[in-house]
C-alpha cells in the first residue's frame, strides 16, 4: 500500500511511506537546514504558495529557535522551572504556584475533597487568568490596588503576597468557547535520571484541515485560530506558544515533570503540582482527579476574575460539597462529557523519588492519547 492509499486499508496491508523516508534520510544526511532553506523547505514554499498561502524562502531561512533561560520560583521547598520569556503559559503556572503557597493549600485538604481548597485554587486560576490579559479593566484594578504588573513582577513572592490580600475580591460571565487544536504532551526520563518535559503542537483544529502533503510530511493550517497573533508578529517570526511544560526540582535533583496540552492547561498543571507537593498524594491518585476547567468566555470591559461560573465535570462531587460552593458565593456550572473532553486539559506527570530514585509516569487517562509517558 503506498502512502496515499487507494481507499480504506484493510487487515494486513502493507503501509509504505516511501516520501517520508526519503526526507527523514535527508535531514539525517544533511541537517535540520534542509527543512527549511534546503530542497524541502523549497517544496514545502512552492506547495503553500501553490494553494494560495504566503509562506516564503525568505521567512524559511529567518527561522531560527529560540534558546532561552527557563522562568523560576520555588514552592514548598522545590525549585520549579517553567518555559521562558517567549511564553506566557510559564508565567501563568508560578503565579499560581506563588499564590497557592501564599494562600497556604498545603494546609487544606484536595480540592476534590475539601471546597475551601477548590473555592482557593478556583481563585487563584482566574485571577492568574485574569493578569495575562492586558485588557483596561485589568490594567486599571492594578493601577487602583498599586501592583506592579508586569509579567517579571507577576512570578515573584512579594506580587504574590500583594494579590493574596484581596484576592477575595477579584471575581466574569462564562460559555467555554471551543479552541480544539492537535497538540501532544512528553516527558522522558532516562536511565540516569536525566528529564525533559516538552510540548508539540500546530495549533488547529484537531488533525488539521488541509490536505497538502510535502516530501512525505501533511501540512496541517498551523495556528489557524490565532490570526490575530499572525497579525500582530513579523513575517517569519515565531508565533508565541502557550505551552507550560514544567520541570521541578529538590536541591540538585529533579523530582517531578510535567506536560500539559488542550484549553485548561494551566489548571491541569497547577492542579497537579499542588496534588503532588501540598497535598503529598501519590502520582495516580492525582491524576484521577477531577479536572479544573478553564472557562473560555472573552473577557469583557468591566470584568473582574470572579463572577464566572466554575465549570465543573457532570457526576465528580456530590451534592452537598456543591452547595457549600455556593454558599461561599462561587457558582458552577455542570459540563457534560463531551464538553469536558473538549475544554479539559490533557497531562503527562513524571516523578522520580530524590531518596529511592523510583520512577513513575501517570498519563491522563482517555483522551485521545495526546499525553505519553516513556
Amino acid at each position: 500500500m503506498n502512502q496515499a492509499g487507494d481507499g480504506l486499508p484493510k487487515v494486513g496491508d502493507r503501509f509504505v511511506q516511501a516520501d517520508l523516508a526519503k526526507t527523514l534520510h535527508a535531514v539525517s544526511k544533511k541537517g535540520a537546514r534542509y527543512m527549511y532553506d534546503g530542497a524541502w523547505g523549497r517544496q514545502f514554499v512552492e506547495s503553500v504558495q501553490r494553494e494560495g498561502g504566503r509562506a516564503t524562502m525568505e521567512d524559511m531561512k529567518r527561522y531560527q529557535p529560540i534558546w532561552e533561560e527557563p522562568l523560576r520560583t520555588t514552592f514548598l521547598g522545590h525549585t520549579v522551572f517553567a518555559s521562558g520569556k517567549s511564553t506566557d503559559g510559564g508565567y501563568q503556572v508560578l503565579e499560581a504556584l506563588n499564590l497557592a503557597e501564599e494562600l497556604k493549600l498545603d494546609q487544606m485538604g484536595p480540592y476534590q475533597k475539601d471546597a475551601k481548597a477548590f473555592r482557593t485554587l478556583s481563585r487563584i486560576l482566574r485571577t492568574v487568568d485574569f493578569d495575562s490579559h492586558s485588557l483596561p479593566p485589568v490594567v486599571e484594578y492594578q493601577r487602583q490596588k498599586a501592583l506592579r504588573s508586569s509579567r517579571d513582577d507577576r512570578i515573584t513572592k512579594p506580587y504574590a503576597k500583594a494579590v493574596a490580600a484581596f484576592i477575595n475580591e477579584l471575581q466574569a460571565p462564562a460559555q467555554p468557547q471551543e479552541t480544539p487544536n492537535h497538540t501532544a504532551a512528553i516527558v522522558v526520563v532516562d536511565r540516569w535520571g536525566n528529564i525533559a518535559a516538552l510540548s508539540h503542537t500546530i495549533n488547529t483544529v484537531l488533525w488539521g484541515t488541509t490536505g497538502i502533503v510535502v516530501g512525505g510530511v501533511p501540512i496541517p493550517d498551523a495556528a489557524g485560530f490565532q490570526q490575530a497573533t499572525l497579525a500582530a508578529i513579523k513575517p517569519g517570526d515565531p508565533v508565541p506558544p502557550t505551552m507550560a511544560p514544567l520541570i521541578a526540582m529538590t536541591g540538585a535533583k529533579p523530582v517531578l515533570a510535567i506536560a500539559s496540552v488542550g484549553s485548561s492547561l494551566i489548571p491541569e498543571t497547577v492542579r497537579i503540582v499542588v496534588g503532588t507537593f501540598a497535598n503529598n498524594l501519590d502520582p495516580l491518585v492525582v491524576m484521577a482527579a477531577p479536572p479544573l476547567l478553564l472557562n473560555m468566555e472573552p473577557w469583557k470591559a468591566g470584568d473582574t476574575p470572579s463572577g464566572r461560573a466554575e465549570l465543573v465535570p457532570e457526576g465528580a462531587y456530590d451534592l452537598d460539597f456543591l452547595k457549600e460552593l455556593h454558599a461561599s458565593g462561587l457558582s458552577t456550572e455542570p459540563q457534560s462529557r463531551g464538553q469536558v473532553y473538549t475544554i479539559r486539559g490533557t497531562a503527562v506527570l513524571a516523578t522520580i523519588d530524590p531518596n529511592s530514585g523510583i520512577r513513575q509516569s501517570v498519563e491522563t487517562p482517555g483522551i485521545f492519547d495526546f499525553a505519553t509517558a516513556y
